[in-house]
């Protein structure tokens, strides 16, 4: 069964404040096949991760197997928020 992982990076390196790296939204078999699949497709931006599953039916297609800056997952968040979908 394909899942859809939430994957956020960051810098644990950086001050406080600037450590977040970008979120990941990716569908796959488990969370070992997404982290091996934001490598083969050259997003994965390094760091420590966080990760858990997400209906990805309420995310548009835009957003997915890209690295999403800070602004754009705020953007995606407000469209979840009023529940709105593609």
């Amino acid at each position: 069964m394909i899942s859809c992982f939430w994957i956020s990076f960051c810098d644990v390196d950086k001050p406080k404040g600037s450590q977040f790296i970008g979120v990941i939204i990716i569908d796959s078999m488990n969370f070992d096949s997404a982290i091996k699949q934001t490598h083969s497709l050259k997003i994965n931006p390094g760091g420590e991760i966080s990760s858990w599953q997400v209906n990805g039916r309420n995310i548009p297609l835009m957003y997915f197997n890209r690295l999403l800056s800070t602004e754009q997952v705020d953007e995606l968040e407000k469209h979840m928020a009023e529940g709105n979908s593609e």
